[in-house]
């Protein structure tokens, strides 16, 4: 156990669960993943748009891919809840 900010914290992996601070990182990381895809997904969208080329499908896409990455730049990782991914 180590001591840290007036309360002790459990540093170990214990009954197959993880620690809140290993919980944590694992969220950090999968917000930082879903925040690339989106960006990989949302960077060819708007170049089709800047450039006149984009359809309505694809612009209604991008607005749906936009709003789902302000939502997870958002997401708390000490208590994550995930949006649902645009199709």
């Amino acid at each position: 156990m180590i001591q840290g900010s007036g309360c002790l914290r459990t540093e170990l992996w214990l009954n197959g669960f993880n620690t809140a601070d290993e919980q944590q990182q694992q969220a950090e990381s999968q917000k930082a993943a879903l925040l690339s895809e989106a960006e990989s997904v949302i960077q060819p969208l708007e170049r089709a748009v800047r450039l006149n080329m984009a359809t309505d499908e694809e612009r209604a896409r991008l607005e749906s891919w936009e709003r789902y990455s302000v939502l997870v730049s958002r997401v708390d990782t000490a208590n994550p809840e995930w949006p649902q991914k645009p199709e």
